[in-house]
């Protein structure tokens, strides 16, 4: 009974499941996005750490109005064997930035970084 109905439906019935089936396979898309995204992050902290088994991360989100740029927390050892305290991380494409890096740019630099930073208060929802 069921291939009879779904054989026999109106232009307007199959619209409408096409339409359905185009809005959840977009929201499948953006969400795959946002966590591709939180997993290049966790990698590419990973990569600046001295000690990248170390890392610990919290909370992982991706923010901008936009969801462009990746943010979160993370904990890891520092050179003398301690950890350090979650610090935020933040970044896009292929940039991260540690909080902690902060206080090491030339002002101009440490100005786009802080910009860059402010998306993380807002959180991206797919």
């Amino acid at each position: 009974f069921v291939g009879v109905r779904m054989a026999n439906r109106s232009p307007a019935e199959k619209a409408r499941d096409d339409s359905v089936a185009a809005a959840d396979s977009a929201q499948r898309a953006r969400k795959q996005r946002v966590t591709d995204m939180i997993v290049v992050g966790q990698m590419l902290v990973k990569r600046r750490l001295k000690d990248p088994e170390s890392a610990q991360f919290g909370d992982q989100w991706v923010g901008g109005k936009d969801g462009t740029v990746f943010c979160g927390l993370v904990n890891a050892k520092n050179g003398f064997g301690g950890y350090n305290g979650e610090q935020l991380y933040f970044g896009a494409g292929d940039l991260v930035v540690l909080n902690s890096d902060l206080n090491d740019m030339a002002p101009e630099q440490r100005k786009v970084m802080e910009a860059l930073r402010e998306d993380c208060r807002t959180r991206f929802v797919p």
